[in-house]
């Protein structure tokens, strides 16, 4: 008994007690487990606050977009603003975008500043918000058992109402754009080339069109004596002594505006709740996982989202089977895209991040978007890494390209109907089409244009 009465003792002294680590937590292993929830609740928290963000930017973008498509009715634009915000927002963000939080005002271009209350109005400012300032701010998970129980996410987007000519090219090259003889430009359509634009044989343009090159030597048409920039329009069939008047300008600098970061733009088409997917995609449906070498023998489900993984095997692709009709999806792949001989395209996303000659490649014959005469809907929007290229008799309708590499496409005669590329390489197109008699969700209508500055 005396023992026993002893060791008690002897574990409520504080030594004792300290030193015993018979079923207690030592302070070592208590110090590191509090580390870990730090760090892991910093990791989840910072990523669901940077969700947030994405999907907040995200709504900004379009809402102040829409409102520059009102201006200079400061009104209506409000309206849009707010209607667009409610349709891009959550129901946890929907009071991150209220009326206090639009803004109208002028952009200076040169300057790259937005001006509040000036008028007249030529831009609009709009502010997502969840803070506490706003009691709509973002609530942690585990770092709220550190005393941190709430994150501030504030974005903010500045669209611009450009009224400069083509403040949007149709056609953008980083590199040299060539085109060949016998093709139509309508409606504005513009074409930039950093390096060169070159066209060959016969082209018509109407009063609208412009051509930008970042010196007028590197301008290469046909039988052209004159390219003197302050020469009328009233452009026709080339001649010997035909001038292309203020049709041909310099721009400094040409930038073409691919996308650059494909992998962070795949992450978020990966994501089904995202505010980039377009309207026919199912956000309740996960994505649907699919290893390459069974795309050729699926049926896509029209309304998902499907990922290609490709393995690291070389030469790896996502090879689309021979008259294979598609709709209605977004496709994201790790390695290259090969589009089946007559196969078809409705209304789909393709991201492609294999980088080189085979980003994404299109077969003989192959028919990309809905020829349905300009219609809403239907188009099919590309994003790669590298190259896109495509065989013979290739037809667009409603077409978006974004390419890290070149493009170099062979379209049938007379089958581009709203098609618009920009590209950080050259860009190469076969003859005898109609450019600008639809316009894309990404080009502007000639005379004015609304972008996202900010």
């Amino acid at each position: 008994m005396q023992r026993i009465l002893y060791q008690l003792k002897s574990r409520m002294a504080v030594g004792g007690f300290i030193g015993d680590e018979r079923g207690f937590v030592t302070h070592f292993a208590l110090t590191v487990l509090i580390l870990i929830l730090l760090f892991s609740g910093l990791s989840l928290d910072s990523a669901n606050s940077w969700r947030v963000r994405d999907m907040l930017q995200t709504a900004a973008d379009a809402a102040a977009r829409a409102g520059a498509m009102d201006l200079p009715n400061e009104a209506t634009a409000m309206d849009s603003v707010l209607e667009l915000a409610g349709d891009n927002l959550t129901a946890a963000n929907k009071k991150a975008i209220s009326a206090s939080s639009v803004e109208f005002g002028t952009w200076d271009n040169t300057a790259r500043s937005f001006t509040p209350l000036d008028t007249p109005a030529n831009a609009v400012r709009v502010t997502a918000s969840r803070s506490k300032a706003t009691n709509n701010a973002v609530p942690t998970f585990l770092l709220r058992l550190v005393g941190l129980t709430s994150w501030d996410v504030n974005v903010e987007s500045v669209a611009w109402r450009s009224t400069e000519s083509c403040s949007v090219a149709d056609i953008s090259s980083n590199g040299k754009v060539t085109i060949k003889s016998e093709n139509d430009f309508y409606n504005g359509y513009c074409v930039e080339g950093a390096k060169q634009v070159k066209f060959t044989g016969d082209n018509q343009f109407d009063n609208n069109n412009s051509i930008y090159v970042t010196d007028l030597n590197k301008l290469n048409l046909p039988d052209t004596t004159s390219l003197s920039s302050i020469v009328g329009r009233g452009t026709s069939k080339s001649s010997s002594g035909l001038t292309y008047g203020d049709i041909a300008k310099v721009r400094t600098p040409i930038s073409a505006a691919y996308e650059a970061d494909i992998p962070a733009l795949a992450a978020k088409y990966l994501d089904p709740l995202s505010a980039i997917q377009p309207s026919y995609i199912n956000g309740n449906s996960a994505v649907i996982k699919l290893d390459a070498k069974n795309v050729k023998y699926t049926s896509f489900a029209p309304g998902r989202v499907y990922e290609v993984q490709c393995g690291d095997g070389k030469g790896n692709k996502a090879q689309f089977f021979k008259e294979q009709d598609v709709s209605k999806v977004v496709i994201v792949s790790n390695c290259a895209i090969s589009l089946g001989k007559e196969s078809s395209f409705e209304d789909v996303v393709l991201v492609s991040k294999g980088a080189g000659s085979g980003s994404v490649y299109a077969a003989k014959e192959v028919v990309l978007g809905k020829d349905d005469e300009c219609k809403a809907g239907g188009g099919v929007s590309i994003y790669a890494a590298g190259d896109v290229t495509s065989g013979k008799k290739l037809k667009l309708y409603g077409v978006v390209i974004s390419a890290g590499g070149k493009v170099k496409l062979k379209n049938a005669s007379n089958k581009i109907a709203g098609l618009t590329i920009a590209a950080k390489g050259d860009v190469k197109l076969d003859g005898k089409a109609s450019f600008g008699t639809c316009k894309t969700a990404a080009s502007s209508d000639g005379n004015v244009a609304y972008l996202l500055v900010k």
